[in-house]
C-alpha cells in the first residue's frame, strides 16, 4: 500500500466491496477532466460561489423563522454556524429531506430496506413459467428535475408545510451544486449530487411520477413491482416478448433515463440477495432467498489486530450472522454464507475459536421482550479509509490558548490598570486584540 505522501498515486474508496483503490494520479485526473468537459452537465467557474449561496439560504431560513416554522435554535443549527458544516447548503438539505421523506414512501413500489423487500416477496406466489426480473435505472441522479417535487407537494397539501420556500431551497441546492477538482471550480448544471441528504427522497418521488406515467401507457403490467431508489425487482407472468415490449415503453418515456433489464426463470440478484425458485417454491409456490456476495466483495471488515475493544469484533461477527439468518430462507445457504465469511475473516486474524463461539451463542434462543437501554456511539473511530482518503478542505483556525491576567498594561508608558473581575472572550462591550508581550507593539483591530 503506497504512502499518503506518494504524490503520483491517487487513493480512493471503491464504490462497492469495501475495498480501497490505488491508481495512477495522472490517469485519474485525465478521466475526471474528460467527464467534466461534458457541457450538458458541468460548467467551469471562476471561483467558489459559497458567499452568494450562503446569503440566499440564510435569507430563506430567516423567513421560515419569521413564519414560525423553525425557532432560533433551529435557525442557528441549519445555518451551520455551530457546529460548523462541511458546506453552506448542508443544513438546508436536511430541512428539505425532513419535508420530502414522508412523501417519498407513499408510492406502492417503495422498498425501505432488504428486510422490507423480503417481507414483500414472501407475499407472492409464482409458477414455473413466471419470469423474475430486475431493472437498473441508469443516469437517474443526472436526469431529475423539479416538476416531480412540485407536483408531489400539490397532490399532498399541508397547511403547516412551507412549500414555496422548500422549492426555493431545493432550487438553490440543485442549481448551485459546485465543487473543486484539481485547481479548478465546476458547477453541476443538471440533476442532483448523489451525496445530498435529500437525494434518496428526491429520487423516490421522481421515480414514482415516472412509474405512474409509464404504467398508463402499458397494456400488460408486472405481477409484482418493487423499487429501491434506482433498482427495480418484479415478477412477470406474461411471455418474454411482452416483457421486452414493457421495457421498450419504459426506455422511450424519458430521453435521459435508460433501463437495463435482467430476467430469468430460476433466479435473479437484487440488493444483497439472490431470489430464486428453491425448496419453498417446490412446497408452497413461494420464492426462496439467500445472501449474495458480489465478485468484488473483499469482506474487509475490521482487522482482528486493530486496537479496538474485544466486544467490537464480537459485535461485527454477530451483525453479519444475523444478516445471514434474515436473508437466507434455508439452513444450507446460511451455512455456506457463514463459511465464506469465516474463511475471509480467518485471513484477517480472527481465530477459529472466536468464530465458532459467536456462532454458537447466536444459535441460542434469546428472549425477545427485553427492556434494553439503547447504546449510542457519539464518535466514530477512524477507519483505514478515513486515514488514507483525504479531501482538499482547509479548516479554519481557532484560538487554542487564552491567558487571564489581573491587570492591563500599556506598552507605551508602562501604566497598569487593575481588572476588578474575571473577563473572558464571551463578555460584550470590550474590544479584544492580540498581545505580543510587554516589549513589543500592541494593536487593536479596526471594526
Amino acid at each position: 500500500m503506497p504512502s499518503r505522501k506518494y504524490k503520483t498515486t491517487a487513493i480512493k474508496p471503491a464504490d462497492k466491496g469495501s475495498a480501497i483503490v490505488t491508481m495512477d494520479k495522472e490517469d485519474y485526473r485525465f478521466e475526471a477532466m474528460r467527464q467534466l468537459q461534458d457541457k450538458e452537465f458541468y460548467r467551469p467557474l471562476q471561483g467558489p460561489i459559497y458567499l452568494e449561496t450562503q446569503n440566499e439560504i440564510i435569507k430563506l431560513l430567516k423567513q421560515l423563522k419569521m413564519s414560525k416554522h423553525i425557532n432560533q435554535k433551529q435557525l442557528l443549527f441549519l445555518t451551520g454556524t455551530n457546529p460548523p458544516r462541511p458546506s453552506e447548503s448542508y443544513g438546508s438539505a436536511k430541512l428539505i429531506n425532513h419535508y420530502l421523506k414522508p412523501l417519498a414512501i407513499k408510492h406502492p413500489s417503495y422498498i425501505k430496506d432488504t428486510g422490507d423487500f423480503l417481507q414483500k416477496v414472501s407475499s407472492h406466489n409464482v409458477t414455473e413459467s413466471s419470469l423474475l426480473f430486475t431493472m437498473d435505472v441508469e443516469s437517474l441522479y443526472m436526469s431529475m428535475g423539479l416538476e416531480a417535487i412540485k407536483e408531489c407537494l400539490n397532490e399532498n397539501p399541508d397547511p403547516d408545510r412551507p412549500d414555496k420556500i422548500i422549492m426555493e431551497l431545493l432550487k438553490i441546492n440543485l442549481e448551485r451544486n459546485y465543487f473543486k477538482f484539481d485547481d479548478g471550480w465546476f458547477l453541476q448544471t443538471k440533476g442532483t449530487a448523489m451525496g445530498k441528504r435529500f437525494s434518496p427522497a428526491y429520487a423516490n418521488i421522481y421515480m414514482a411520477k415516472w412509474e405512474k406515467e409509464c404504467f398508463q401507457k402499458c397494456e400488460k403490467l408486472p405481477e409484482a413491482y418493487y423499487r429501491y431508489l434506482d433498482d427495480i425487482w418484479g415478477i412477470w407472468n406474461h411471455n418474454h416478448e411482452d416483457l421486452d415490449h414493457f421495457t421498450t415503453i419504459l426506455n422511450n418515456h424519458h430521453p435521459s433515463i435508460r433501463i437495463k433489464l435482467t430476467c430469468d426463470l430460476k433466479q435473479v440478484v437484487f440488493l444483497n440477495t439472490v431470489i430464486f425458485k428453491g425448496e419453498n417454491f417446490q412446497k408452497t409456490g413461494k420464492l426462496d432467498s439467500k445472501t449474495h456476495f458480489k465478485n468484488t466483495d473483499s469482506h474487509q471488515l475490521l482487522h482482528r489486530h486493530s486496537f479496538h475493544p474485544k466486544y467490537t469484533f464480537t459485535g461485527i461477527l454477530k451483525t453479519q450472522l444475523i444478516r445471514f439468518n434474515r436473508t437466507c430462507s434455508n439452513t444450507t445457504d446460511r451455512d455456506m454464507a457463514t463459511q465464506t465469511l469465516f474463511q475471509a475473516l480467518h485471513k484477517q486474524g480472527y481465530p477459529r475459536s472466536l468464530l465458532q463461539r459467536v456462532k454458537k451463542e447466536l444459535q441460542r434462543e434469546v428472549p425477545q421482550a427485553q427492556n434494553w437501554r439503547i447504546i449510542s456511539a457519539y464518535q466514530k473511530n477512524p477507519s483505514l479509509k478515513d486515514l488514507l482518503v483525504r479531501a482538499n478542505f482547509k479548516r479554519s483556525r481557532r484560538p487554542t490558548r487564552t491567558h487571564h491576567l489581573p491587570f492591563i498594561w500599556s506598552t507605551n508608558n508602562n501604566k497598569h490598570w487593575t481588572i476588578s473581575q474575571r473577563i473572558t472572550g464571551k463578555h460584550e462591550n470590550i474590544i479584544y486584540g492580540p498581545g505580543f508581550g510587554p516589549h513589543k507593539e500592541q494593536w487593536v483591530p479596526t471594526m
